[in-house]
């Protein structure tokens, strides 16, 4: 008998060889992020996407969940001495990347390292990219035409337009801003109150409606509601300063 008449398909067989093998090679998967460890900047990553196993006893085919990634690194952008952080939380979406090698020794020392164990496109080495998201948890209202970094829901955003040459900070409640010296370049218009818990200091001409201080405002080191004028008639004039 030719052994050739043993393979029905040649190509077929192949095929099934080689899909086979690819079974066995991870490179990139969409996740759920079950837990986070924002000290060793880590996560634990259900892979969203189900298997299929064959059941050799039955022959017939099962969809199973992948057991969960452990202490896959998450990414934050950096560079230099400066980094972008977020509060990544459980349920957030990722896409978790695999590593073509091993990288425990990386993980653990940094620097080059020798693999530890020669496994290749392992479920072990996989690395969380915070972000991706489904169509059933999109970010609703993306600006079109500038930079935003936001909340999801649009009410606290820091925004660049470069078309207007416009920055602009938006913030539910409040905008703190905290230096040892702050410096504002250009006219200033405030829209509501301005409360000073410090000294006032105006190098150039004033123009003032109303003017609320607590305790009380002082003009020439003296207070206002108390001074006096030196000079003045009943009948019209100009007074000297105030004393």
């Amino acid at each position: 008998m030719d052994r050739k008449e043993r393979v029905p398909d040649l190509r077929q067989t192949l095929i099934a060889a080689l899909q086979g093998w690819q079974a066995d090679m991870w490179t990139a998967m969409p996740g759920i992020i079950q837990s986070v460890d924002l000290v060793q900047q880590t996560c634990v990553v259900q892979v969203a996407v189900q298997i299929s196993v064959l059941d050799i006893e039955t022959g017939v085919s099962n969809w199973q969940s992948i057991s969960p990634l452990l202490d896959c690194p998450l990414f934050f952008p950096h560079g230099g001495s400066m980094s972008i952080t977020f509060p990544v939380a459980a349920g957030d979406e990722a896409l978790v990347v695999f590593s073509s090698r091993c990288i425990d020794g990386w993980w653990q020392n940094g620097q080059v390292q020798p693999q530890a164990l020669f496994r290749m496109h392992d479920l072990s080495d996989g690395f969380a990219f915070a972000g991706f998201r489904s169509n059933s948890k999109v970010v609703g209202s993306i600006s079109a035409t500038t930079l935003q970094i936001r909340s999801a829901d649009g009410n606290n955003l820091l925004e660049v337009d470069p078309v207007l040459g416009k920055v602009n900070v938006v913030a539910a409640l409040s905008v703190n801003v905290t230096g040892e010296g702050i410096n504002l370049n250009g006219n200033t218009t405030i829209n509501g109150s301005l409360v000073v818990t410090g000294g006032l200091v105006a190098e150039a001409a004033v123009s003032v409606g109303t003017i609320l201080t607590t305790p009380v405002l002082e003009v020439d080191s003296e207070p206002y509601t108390a001074h006096i004028h030196t000079g003045g008639t009943l009948t019209g004039g100009h007074t000297g300063p105030p004393v």
